[in-house]
């Protein structure tokens, strides 16, 4: 079980999750992608192996998880995604990350994206594309089918947040 934070850069990430951190009191979950320097080698392995041992870990909060973020990244910013994450293995993962996570999509206007993407040090390609990386978020939590936050930290109260992401934990611990 997982809460896993999603979004564009400059989405909001990084605030609500330290917030998440403390008022959950959980750990955050390794990074597998930086902002300056991109993924890991071997993400599909890291994927793969991460939701395989997700019974044997502790509750934790991601800063993004790349069965969500390298469809979209690997997209724009890459000439595409690795043959691994188009295989019946990474759909099998998915589909267990959709059944035993919540994912918060931060996604604020497009305005307050560009503005914070533009203030901050980012990865080649994400302020050239963050129109694209913008609207490739909204379809993605469109389109996610496990538990889901729509997150706008200009018009969402962070409590609300904090309460749905609890009740979750709650729900699933019975």
């Amino acid at each position: 079980m997982s809460i896993i934070i999603e979004g564009p850069d400059g989405g909001g990430k990084s605030t609500l999750i330290e917030t998440l951190t403390k008022e959950l009191k959980l750990p955050l979950h390794s990074r597998h992608c930086t902002s300056d320097e991109g993924p890991i080698d071997n993400l599909f392995d890291w994927a793969h192996a991460d939701i395989a041992t997700w019974e044997l870990q502790k509750t934790s909060i991601y800063d993004r998880h790349p069965y969500i973020s390298e469809y979209i990244y690997a997209g724009l910013l890459r000439g595409g995604v690795a043959e691994e994450f188009l295989s019946i293995t990474a759909q099998q993962d998915i589909d267990k990350m959709a059944r035993d996570s919540l994912v918060v999509f931060c996604i604020p206007s497009l305005d307050t994206i560009a503005k914070n993407i533009e203030a901050s040090h980012q990865m080649d390609g994400v302020a050239a594309n963050v129109e694209n990386l913008y609207w490739a978020y909204r379809e993605a939590h469109a389109n996610w089918r496990g538990n889901k936050i729509f997150y706008d930290y200009e018009i969402t109260p962070l409590d609300s947040v904090i309460y749905q992401a609890k009740s979750f934990l709650i729900g699933r611990n019975k």
